[in-house]
């Protein structure tokens, strides 16, 4: 059962605090909450590859949104940050790996999708490579199209390509605070091999 929709009228005008416009501030404010604030920029630029592909999905299935619902559910779990010492690059980095797994579990993570003919050529997305939006570009308008037999395809496969969980997972926790102390020469700062 969908919620009820919100009130187009004043004073909100269709605005709610979980709709998938707000899910990227609520999405910063859950970093902060679970400790891990300095992630944003790697988690959002991720998340913003897939920035559009909700109005091809169902509702349930919203990047932002989700992504949003699995940090609520690790903030649930976290204690307050008041009462506890700040963590550790380590505890940070564990913590951030929770998060990647949990995810990678996320429908849209398994959306595929093409632009051309079903049975002849054509133009795939691939997520890691092309932004949502940036390969809408290829797709021409209506008017453009004319009578050609070419279309978006978008779906969500069964499993997940496993080249792109280890690729997607990699990207992820490149932001993680343990990975970023990781010296060039491949050592950390504080002289010890990475792990």
């Amino acid at each position: 059962m969908e919620p009820p929709a919100p009130l187009k009228d004043y004073p909100r005008f269709g605005r709610e605090p979980l709709d998938h416009a707000h899910a990227p501030y609520a999405i910063v404010l859950l970093l902060q909450r679970i400790e891990v604030p300095e992630w944003a920029p790697t988690l959002l630029a991720w998340l913003g590859r897939y920035d559009g592909l909700e109005e091809h999905l169902h509702h349930e299935d919203d990047p932002a949104c989700c992504t949003r619902d699995v940090l609520m559910q690790h903030a649930m779990q976290c204690p307050a940050a008041a009462s506890a010492a700040p963590l550790s690059p380590e505890q940070k980095h564990a913590r951030i790996e929770l998060v990647v797994q949990d995810l990678l579990q996320l429908s849209f993570v398994r959306a595929a999708a093409y632009w051309g003919q079903l049975m002849g050529e054509r133009t795939t997305w691939h997520p890691l490579a092309q932004p949502w939006m940036s390969f809408l570009e290829i797709v021409p308008s209506t008017e453009e199209r004319g009578d050609r037999d070419e279309g978006l395809h978008v779906w969500t496969r069964e499993s997940a390509d496993a080249a792109q969980l280890k690729a997607t997972r990699a990207l992820l926790m490149s932001g993680s605070p343990l990975h970023q102390q990781v010296h060039p020469h491949g050592r950390r700062y504080d002289g010890r091999p990475p792990r």
